[in-house]
């Protein structure tokens, strides 16, 4: 409720889909700095999405600042393409674009970070808002770039999402 105005939406939580395993890689030539991998099992005949997010709770430097959770660069999927696999794939560090990491090593984590990944599934509505948003936050001034809009599950005239998530969280130290 806000100024005498109902808004409301609607959201599923999803049944959680934890990672299968998770691994740290060092990249050809940069034996110190690799991408984070791990293993997606996703369940078939289904509809699944998925909105990826990471927090550093250690660096190999010892600062254990928390970091808070980020979204990677792409964090939003659905299994469109990959429905009831088992597959492997990486994700980069979006903190090494933000802080004073050398550029060699940008979107790489260090041997030694420990990282905790969250994945959550997402219901299609919510799937649908994010991909939509950061589509068009990714695009942003670009002369080129389709127009983009942002879908929401609001009523009144209200913009947003009222979004639910079931995440699956795991630790991974950087080794």
């Amino acid at each position: 409720e806000n100024e005498g105005e109902t808004y409301t939406g609607e959201t599923r939580i999803m049944d959680p889909t934890p990672l299968s395993s998770t691994w740290w890689e060092a990249e050809t030539g940069t034996p110190s700095h690799g991408y984070s991998w791990c293993t997606l099992s996703d369940p078939p005949n289904q509809f699944d999405a998925y909105f990826w997010e990471v927090n550093i709770i250690g660096r190999a430097n010892g600062d254990t600042t928390d970091t808070g959770f980020e979204p990677t660069f792409s964090p939003v999927f659905d299994d469109e393409f990959f429905d009831g696999l088992e597959f492997d794939f990486w994700y980069e560090n979006p903190f090494a674009y933000e802080d004073s990491t050398p550029d060699e090593y940008r979107g790489f984590y260090e041997m030694g970070d420990t990282v905790v990944i969250k994945l959550s599934k997402i219901d299609p509505t919510v799937y649908e808002y994010y991909e939509k948003k950061i589509i068009q936050l990714q695009t942003a001034g670009n002369p080129f770039a389709t127009p983009t809009n942002i879908p929401n599950n609001l009523d009144n005239g209200a913009l947003g999402v009222w979004a639910g998530f079931s995440p699956s969280l795991d630790t991974l130290i950087c080794q």
